[in-house]
């Protein structure tokens, strides 16, 4: 098995085999683009409060530990300007999450972790 990453800049990732989890924080629907930061990624991020951040970044129990970034329901298509669903969240196990957070229910897998730093 070889997978092999290429983008305008070098990338660190990691393959990581992992059991069911939860990625539990706030969710937004948003465009998908394919070059450059994602502006209203950026603005959903900029509107979560740092006590609102504090309080999903408690909920990390599991690797990658802190705050992730994930993406979901993307439009099969892939063109820019579709939506697709943005976490901004923490991978966890806990079996309930806070009523007021969006939870993301992960199948066990192999996965890719990129590492990334900003919005």
């Amino acid at each position: 098995f070889r997978l092999v990453v290429e983008g305008s800049s070098a990338m660190r990732y990691s393959l990581v085999e992992k059991d069911a989890f939860r990625v539990v924080g706030k969710k937004a629907r948003v465009p998908l683009i394919h070059e450059g930061p994602n502006p209203a990624i950026a603005e959903f991020i900029r509107g979560i409060g740092r006590e609102e951040l504090d309080r999903i970044a408690a909920l990390s129990d599991q690797e990658p530990a802190g705050i992730v970034g994930v993406s979901d329901q993307l439009d099969p298509s892939r063109a820019e300007g579709t939506e697709l669903d943005y976490y901004h969240g923490v991978v966890t196990g806990e079996a309930e999450p806070p009523e007021d957070l969006d939870a993301l229910d992960v199948p066990a897998g192999t996965w890719a972790v990129f590492e990334s730093e900003g919005a």
